[in-house]
């Protein structure tokens, strides 16, 4: 939606998504904040929250590499700054 409402480039409207998979840095900020409201009354299912959280993170960073990789090839950004240099 972002890519639409700016306007970019079709390339970049198609394989974008993939591309941002590698960032589950702001779900393990939002984990801290659930497991701090959590604590007290709630504390058994903090742990099961961090547990569940941290294992998805884990997962998601070692398939999300490679489709990153996938969406920057299909994108055809993979070797456009040789292909640019060669140019010039």
């Amino acid at each position: 939606m972002g890519a639409q409402l700016s306007h970019a480039a079709p390339t970049v409207k198609k394989h974008l998504g993939m591309t941002i998979l590698p960032h589950s840095g702001v779900s393990l900020v939002l984990t801290g904040i659930a497991i701090s409201v959590l604590t007290g009354n709630y504390s058994q299912y903090g742990d099961i929250v961090r547990g569940t959280i941290a294992a998805a993170a884990v997962i998601n960073e070692i398939i999300a590499v490679f489709m990153a990789k996938q969406g920057f090839k299909l994108a055809g950004e993979i070797g456009k700054a040789k292909a640019d240099e060669k140019q010039t």
